[in-house]
């Protein structure tokens, strides 16, 4: 490739309106095809259940790497430059799509798969493309491009649409609807088994509201809804992500003689409620006590504690909860008030 179609490709801002699975995908493909002006826009509350593979994870943690390939979280259009410079992909929350008008892109990307037409105009943008059913090419879009598995996946179509939308899963190893697990009741997702985990037909995957959601049949775990922890994220007054904080502290918890010292450290999540803050850490721990959470938390309590502390100094607000999120395990296990500090 010539440097001139390189720099070309370079400077080609792209729009891609969602961030699952399949959006994620788009970006990867076009950010190794050398496009690097990407952004994706998404709602504040990503429902993607194949999040290890889904940019749009971004909008919880502040960023996600997909295939080596990074995106981070922005509230701002004049934040993309910087980010761009970076390699990374934008990722920001706007499911009304005004960052359009704002970002002006040569390309725009419906990759929402809401199986119907949400407001995408062929005139958003020079080159307008749509995946998945609900969308008529030449119309809606400049040309729209087949999901659906089978021989025509991914191509693409400049007149006419995508195969209409059947509602069943897609068959694999001859199991379809199987592969599915829907909750018996309603309530809150909780003890679950790990994105990748091997599970046999019959074991508990895990649980609804208390009640126990066993697998049809044996095999890999590969999509999982998001804990309730982030709900509750997603509608609180304020969020602070990978807040950073320095503190000075004395007397015993400073130098010898009653000095001075800093205490510092960079918060994963803060989050105020009705009734105060919430503070929340990342571990990526790959094994945890699963029939007693609390046990494996209770390892990161001085650390959460001097957290809490750091926090309310700062802001003279009140800290209502703490707790630990694994990662690994999508798993929020709090922590009790109040909290011993250790020296």
């Amino acid at each position: 490739m010539s440097a001139n179609a390189q720099s070309i490709l370079g400077e080609t801002r792209i729009v891609i309106k969602g961030a699952g699975e399949m959006a994620s995908g788009v970006a990867v493909r076009l950010h190794r095809a050398g496009f690097r002006r990407l952004v994706m826009l998404e709602t504040a509350r990503p429902t993607a259940v194949r999040r290890a593979v889904s940019f749009c994870e971004a909008v919880y943690d502040g960023r996600r790497e997909v295939e080596g390939i990074a995106a981070r979280r922005v509230e701002r259009p004049e934040e993309l430059p910087a980010l761009w410079e970076e390699r990374a992909i934008g990722v920001a929350v706007d499911p009304e799509w005004r960052w359009l008008s704002l970002v002006r892109p040569r390309v725009s990307v419906d990759a929402v798969l809401a199986k119907r037409n949400l407001g995408t105009r062929k005139d958003e943008a020079p080159l307008v493309a749509a995946l998945g059913p609900g969308f008529v090419a030449g119309e809606d879009a400049h040309c729209v491009i087949e999901t659906n598995r089978g021989h025509d996946l991914g191509r693409v179509y400049y007149a006419g649409s995508a195969e209409e939308n059947t509602g069943i899963p897609g068959t694999i190893g001859g199991y379809a609807l199987e592969r599915v697990l829907r909750a018996p009741v309603g309530g809150e997702v909780g003890e679950c088994r790990a994105i990748g985990d091997m599970v046999r037909a019959g074991e508990v995957v895990c649980r609804v509201g208390g009640v126990p959601v066993a697998a049809a049949i044996g095999g890999v775990v590969t999509a999982l809804r998001r804990s309730g922890l982030w709900r509750r994220v997603a509608g609180a007054e304020k969020v602070f992500r990978e807040a950073p904080f320095t503190l000075r502290v004395s007397g015993e918890e400073g130098e010898a003689g009653g000095g001075l010292t800093l205490r510092r450290g960079v918060i994963d999540v803060a989050f105020r409620e009705s009734g105060g803050w919430v503070i929340v850490d990342y571990k990526s721990d790959a094994r945890i006590d699963r029939e007693n959470p609390a046990r494996s938390a209770a390892k990161y309590a001085g650390q959460l504690a001097a957290y809490a502390e750091a926090w309310e100094t700062l802001t003279r607000e009140r800290v209502t909860e703490t707790g630990i999120y694994f990662l690994r395990h999508d798993l929020y296990v709090p922590l009790e008030l109040p909290l011993q500090v250790k020296s």
